[in-house]
């Protein structure tokens, strides 16, 4: 039944005769009942709207792994002294790359890779 007044033109239809205290009982259950309806569609659209922003976050993570991912390759060339020839200051001179031998590399690899996880 949709509302409180079929319910009671039911038990009128029926003639039942019916306490006033069961008909009170029955309008307040009634009430209560609709606003716990309205209670329940806001939660669910509260929880469709944080599963929402946290679709959009893991996202956002997601892209930002794939950032720090794209690092990794570059530091790891730069924290290898094997990987580049001294032999250029011959021809170029300094570079900035000398001063430390990739140890700034190096910390920045061991940065990356803390970040994600692969200490």
């Amino acid at each position: 039944m949709k509302n409180i007044n079929e319910v009671l033109r039911k038990l009128a239809e029926t003639r039942l005769s019916c306490p006033t205290f069961i008909i009170d009982e029955l309008e307040r259950l009634y009430y209560e009942s609709e606003e716990n309806g309205m209670a329940t569609a806001l939660l669910e659209s509260d929880l469709l709207s944080n599963k929402k922003e946290l679709a959009e976050r893991e996202r956002t993570i997601d892209h930002l792994r794939k950032s720090l991912e794209a690092t990794v390759i570059p530091f790891k060339f730069y924290a290898d002294p094997n990987t580049y020839d001294p032999v250029h200051l011959d021809k170029l001179g300094y570079i900035i790359i000398d001063e430390d031998g990739g140890a700034s590399a190096k910390a920045a690899l061991a940065a990356v890779l803390k970040a994600l996880g692969r200490e």
